[in-house]
């Protein structure tokens, strides 16, 4: 298991995530997206929002998907609005139709997300949409 990498007595956080490389930080994330706990859930929250990467904050997207989670909406509508990476928004809107939460709020968001200019967006939107039809 990758926490191995870590020393057995010092806490998982995200302070102590930072300081490792971006890769064995990646394999932590998916790590952590296994383990289906409150806390586990809080910081792929918090990496969500705050890791350095791009392609981290994507699998954090994307786990936040996996996890039938109602409050991973509020995480991912926000990573929506100020992720600066297509990539991480991409898997933001794709995983509020994973989530499986047909919202008015989640509706609305995709429907709007739907007539945005950037196709990428604009075709996760409508995937994200038809996923949450189903």
């Amino acid at each position: 298991m990758i926490f191995h990498k870590f020393k057995k007595d010092m806490p998982l956080t995200f302070k102590t995530l930072m300081k490792k490389p971006a890769a064995l930080r990646r394999k932590a994330v998916l790590a952590l997206g296994n383990k289906k706990d409150k806390k586990s859930f809080r910081l792929i929250c918090e990496i969500l929002k705050k890791d350095p990467s791009p392609v981290i904050r994507h699998e954090a997207a994307f786990l936040l998907g996996t996890t039938k989670n109602k409050t991973a909406i509020k995480f991912l509508t926000d990573s929506i609005f100020a992720d600066e990476s297509d990539i991480v928004v991409h898997e933001s809107i794709e995983a509020l139709g994973d989530l499986g939460f047909r919202t008015k709020d989640v509706e609305n968001l995709l429907k709007c997300l739907c007539g945005n200019k950037n196709s990428f967006i604009k075709d996760t939107a409508e995937i994200a949409l038809a996923t949450l039809k189903l």
